[in-house]
């Protein structure tokens, strides 16, 4: 899907690739553990030390009104009154926990199971550079608007820009659904700390440390980061809902 245009964020393809990996009951993913190890490392890190290190740049608030217009607006027909500074406190909550569910946690639960290598981290930062040359390369989206209408008409544009492995504008902020989107800056950022993060682990190894980082453990923790989210979340969707309704009804 990646080499024919059509991309996932970065962080769902390395989620989906573990948990299709971690189901794989006959062996033949066992290898790629440890790829796939180095990669959650790579994103986790770099993710949350932007979150940190630049949180005037507000990116969960610019992704939660991205997603949110384009849920909004593109597929619904609505309008979405709410930019990055103003996004309800319950949904960005209902974002973090969410966020430490599938984003945080899986990192330390595999790092529980598997070793990484120096080899794994080098795989590692050639797939984050060859899913960032795809992306810039041909990038293809549908016409959500047109889908509204019976019958639906199905529209794809394809887009590109300059090839680059290291994408700071332009399609990478369509594909993570950033609006405003995110500074370059914030971009280089996060790279500069993907290549620092592989560079300790190949230099320094990471051994699996199940003495210290317990499955079960884990596990629970990622439950109940789901748990809350799903509670916030569904106590942030009604006046969610009221004020999209009330906002398409004054426009």
């Amino acid at each position: 899907l990646t080499l024919c245009g059509v991309h996932l964020v970065y962080t769902h393809v390395w989620a989906l690739a573990t948990v299709l990996a971690v189901c794989d009951r006959t062996g033949n993913c066992h290898g790629w553990m440890g790829v796939l190890t180095a990669m959650g490392i790579a994103i986790t890190i770099p993710w949350y030390g932007l979150l940190i290190c630049r949180y005037r740049d507000d990116t969960v608030g610019r992704a939660i009104s991205g997603w949110g217009r384009w849920i909004a607006e593109d597929i619904c027909g609505c309008v979405w009154p709410y930019d990055n500074t103003t996004v309800p406190a319950t949904i960005r909550l209902c974002y973090h926990m969410v966020d430490l569910a599938v984003h945080f946690l899986p990192t330390p639960w595999l790092l529980s199971r598997f070793d990484v290598t120096a080899l794994d981290c080098f795989y590692a930062f050639a797939i984050s550079r060859l899913w960032s040359i795809s992306a810039t390369a041909h990038h293809l989206t549908l016409d959500w608007r047109l889908m509204r209408h019976w019958p639906p008409r199905i529209h794809v544009c394809a887009r590109s820009q300059n090839i680059t492995p290291f994408a700071v504008e332009g399609v990478i902020n369509d594909i993570y659904g950033l609006r405003p989107t995110l500074p370059s800056s914030s971009l280089l950022f996060l790279y500069s700390v993907e290549a620092i993060t592989l560079a300790v682990i190949t230099l320094t190894g990471v051994p699996r440390q199940s003495q210290l980082l317990q499955t079960d453990e884990i596990e629970g923790a990622m439950t109940a980061c789901v748990v809350v989210g799903a509670a916030t979340g569904l106590v942030g969707i009604v006046p969610l809902i009221i004020s999209i309704r009330k906002a398409t009804k004054n426009a």
